[in-house]
């Protein structure tokens, strides 16, 4: 506020108001650090339409095919094979065959096989499929939380034993197998060889049962060590505690296999995840799993991708698509360096969440139908020439999905209400590949973006708020800059998007410059209010506060050309005798008791809406009716005037014992046309009203004198005002100076408030003053001496008396008009 008090004019409104706009900014930039989810869903409004503008301009990846078990492919499946939904496994195996003989570099299935299938044996050619391939992801569901009893077999301590392999993995294997008839496996090592244990039942006739199922189904045939049979029967008992420890299963195998070791940067963190992985079987035959989960922002839509979640301290699962990309790239080792996710040499730059925005093309990938790879297939093992060449695969991503109506994965994108989960899949695998995902910038980029942007937009509007004088032009001004800003930022949003793979956030940014606008246009407008407020109160020590408005309103009236004619009314008044008692009072009493009398005078003037023009000595000149219209301007004047003359009268007593003096004031009031406006030079000028009214009022004031009265009215005044006070006509008079004359009248009081002996004496006057137009001077006389037996101070009285003795001795004669012309002012 010191530097504000310090500037002056337009430089402290703009720096109050830059600072108004840079408070606001600063909430915007609070709000754009904080990220709250309300901003956020405000951002997400903005972000989506770049996003959707961008994919306009980019191209899908020739590396990624996608596989699609669509309508048709069932269809033709049933008609051709007799198989309806859901495949046996080992056409999942022909598909993975068919596209690894190609020289595929991944071939990603888009399912989590969480259930063996139709059967055991097509469950093991499916595995097979995977295990020649090498090449193959699984999907594995990580989600929050996993409850209690979900995704394996039972967890009770009954088991039993199946006999002992003297080869460990061919132990491993059947254990594996042997899984999928929803049992737990333990493997325990017996000196050279591995004994096989199977269970989790909750007593030894479920351990039986389990038994009897695994032996019917053929499958401990088949598993069993060369040369051995498996027993007709086991006995059940309860395992111990080291034999559950060595229990074999497919989250074991998935977490020495799949996790990777890392070091969370600070400021990133990886959501905790559970696992619900695939059949044993499938998981160990896979080369790699990946996680399927994937979370949208709270208003539904998916917009990032998660490629790393937490299980265990230090451990990370991939997601499909990264996993994906790690079997095609076997060379690569995932690091994390800050929050940079490193794969070789491509850096992707992940959120506080440890996400990326996906970059999401225009173009659809390319698309191949299952069923003509089933086709081809069996045409390639019956020696023909297939009507799909598995080349079509070579060096390529292959990701098979089911897109089928009835069993796609849906989900809502920013350039898609229905966007399928396998073609996003492959979105973000195809950044993955080219390491060009989308980088939000940071908090602190956002924030400082949304201070700078709301200071400048203030500073901007501002300072062609003060440089334009029509409030409606400042006004569509400011609009106009804000749509230009908002133009302006959007445009540089998507260019940063588009040509960098920025996130720049704009709503709050945006939203901060309107406010801070607006915050900063009421900041100075509160601050010209109060300058305002300040120019009011100084001038109006210096002249009306009425005109101080109107040249605060209108300042072009601040020059000499300025004029006008108004109807007004204009008072005049003095002390009478002050030139005498002037030279009697010291210089300081003197000055007090005029400021005391001036005062007093000129808050009844501005009570009465009344405009002092001057003060001259003891003199005052007052008017009404300018600046402003005013259509009462002579009954505002007059009423004011009786109440100066009141407020005398009470003061008289007080001034004559504090100053010794007697203090009376004479006013002549008139009523008529008059110019208003400035007057003086170029260096000094006053507002002020001039013309014929103006010196009349000024003569109506002196001629009191004479009459002994206090207060005269012209009567054009008393034309207006007749009905409101109770007058007395005191004469035709032609002032120095004039020779038209002008009937006068002495204002006695309000209506109503005239005392009974001024009424009576009045009367008589009012006959006198007859009878001295009808040249009747004896009985004018005598009127006017009956008059002041009445009332022996009636001034007008007296003066008529001496007159008429005058005219007595001096007869007029027969041309004599009646008019009193006066010598002096």
């Amino acid at each position: 506020m010191a530097l504000a008090r310090a500037l002056s004019g337009t430089a402290r409104k703009v720096v109050v108001g830059v600072g108004a706009g840079a408070c606001t900014g600063l909430l915007a930039a609070a709000l754009a650090l904080a990220r709250p989810d309300l901003a956020e869903s405000l951002e997400f409004a903005s972000y989506d339409p770049r996003v959707a503008a961008v994919a306009r301009d980019e191209r899908a990846s020739r590396e990624i095919v996608l596989v699609d078990i669509a309508d048709e492919d069932l269809q033709l499946a049933e008609d051709h094979l007799s198989l309806s939904w859901p495949w046996p496994r080992e056409l999942h195996g022909y598909l993975v065959d068919f596209a690894a003989r190609g020289g595929a570099k991944a071939v990603i299935l888009d399912f989590v096989y969480q259930d063996r299938g139709a059967s055991a044996s097509d469950l093991d050619a499916f595995a097979l499929a995977l295990r020649k391939s090498g090449r193959s992801v699984l999907g594995v569901a990580m989600p929050g939380r996993v409850e209690s009893g979900a995704g394996g077999a039972l967890a009770g301590t009954w088991g039993a034993s199946l006999g002992r392999w003297p080869d460990a993995e061919r132990a491993r294997d059947a254990a594996l197998q042997i899984q999928s008839w929803n049992v737990r496996t333990y493997l325990v090592a017996r000196g050279a060889e591995t004994e096989l244990l199977f269970g989790g039942r909750q007593s030894a006739e479920d351990v039986q049962r389990s038994y009897e199922r695994l032996l019917g189904a053929g499958l401990l045939e088949k598993l069993m060590p060369e040369g051995r049979s498996p027993p007709a029967s086991v006995a059940g008992r309860e395992l111990t505690e080291q034999e559950r420890a060595a229990e074999l299963s497919a989250v074991q195998v998935v977490r020495s296999r799949d996790l990777l070791s890392l070091a969370a940067p600070p400021g990133v963190r990886f959501p905790a995840r559970e696992m619900l992985p695939p059949v044993s079987m499938l998981a160990a035959s896979a080369a790699r799993l990946g996680n399927v989960v994937q979370s949208t922002d709270p208003d539904g839509v998916l917009r990032r991708h998660l490629p790393l979640v937490e299980h265990g301290s230090g451990r990370f699962m991939p997601s499909l698509a990264l996993s994906a990309f790690l079997v095609g790239h076997p060379e690569v080792t995932p690091r994390l360096e800050g929050a940079d996710l490193v794969l070789g040499e491509r850096r992707l730059r992940l959120d506080e969440r440890g996400s990326f925005p996906i970059r999401f093309p225009a173009g659809e990938y390319r698309h191949v139908s299952a069923w003509s790879i089933l086709r081809a297939q069996a045409q390639l093992e019956a020696g023909e020439t297939p009507t799909l060449s598995p080349e079509v695969f070579r060096d390529k991503y292959v990701v098979v999905s089911a897109a089928a109506r009835a069993l796609r994965d849906l989900r809502t994108t920013p350039v898609r209400e229905n966007h399928p989960g396998a073609e996003i899949n492959a979105a973000a695998l195809d950044n993955l590949l080219s390491g060009r995902a989308i980088r939000r910038l940071g908090a602190g980029w956002d924030a400082a973006f949304a201070l700078a942007l709301a200071a400048l937009t203030a500073l901007a509007v501002l300072l062609v708020w003060s440089l334009l004088k029509s409030p409606s032009l400042a006004v569509i001004a400011a609009l106009g800059i804000l749509a230009a800003s908002g133009f302006g930022v959007w445009s540089l949003g998507l260019w940063l998007l588009r040509a960098h793979g920025l996130w720049l956030a704009l709503s709050v940014p945006l939203g901060g410059a309107g406010l801070s606008v607006v915050a900063s246009l009421l900041a100075t407008n509160f601050l010209e209010r109060g300058e305002r407020r300040f120019v009011e109160k100084a001038l109006g020590q210096y002249t009306s506060k009425v005109l101080v408005r109107q040249l605060l309103a209108r300042p072009e009236r601040l020059s000499l050309e300025w004029g006008e004619t108004r109807e007004i009314s204009v008072y005049f008044s003095d002390i009478a005798g002050f030139t005498e008692f002037s030279e009697k009072l010291p210089p300081e009493r003197l000055v007090k008791l005029l400021n005391d009398y001036l005062t007093n005078m000129t808050d009844l003037v501005l009570e009465h809406g009344g405009v002092v023009d001057k003060y001259i000595g003891d003199a005052i000149m007052a008017f009404w009716g300018a600046p402003l219209p005013e259509p009462e301007h002579a009954r505002r004047a007059v009423r004011a005037a009786i109440a100066m003359r009141r407020r005398c009268e009470e003061l008289r007593p007080k001034w004559q014992a504090e100053f010794g003096t007697v203090v009376v004031a004479r006013a002549g009031i008139n009523s008529g046309p008059a110019v208003s406006g400035n007057m003086g030079s170029r260096h000094k000028f006053n507002y002020t009203v001039m013309g014929d009214t103006v010196n009349l009022a000024s003569r109506l004031e002196g001629a009191n004198k004479p009459y002994g009265t206090v207060l005269m009215v012209s009567e054009t005044t008393f034309a207006q005002v007749r009905d409101l006070v109770e007058a007395r006509e005191l004469d035709l008079l032609a002032v120095k100076g004039k020779q038209k004359p002008v009937r006068v009248y002495e204002v006695l009081d309000e209506k109503g408030r005239v005392p009974p002996l001024l009424q009576e004496a009045v009367a008589h006057f009012g006959r006198g003053l007859g009878h001295y137009r009808n040249q009747a001077f004896a009985e004018a006389i005598a009127a006017f001496e009956q008059a002041l037996r009445v009332r022996a101070d009636d001034g007008p009285s007296r003066a008529y008396v001496d007159r008429c003795k005058h005219l007595l001795d001096h007869p007029p004669g027969a041309g004599w008009d009646g008019v009193w012309r006066m010598k002096e002012k």
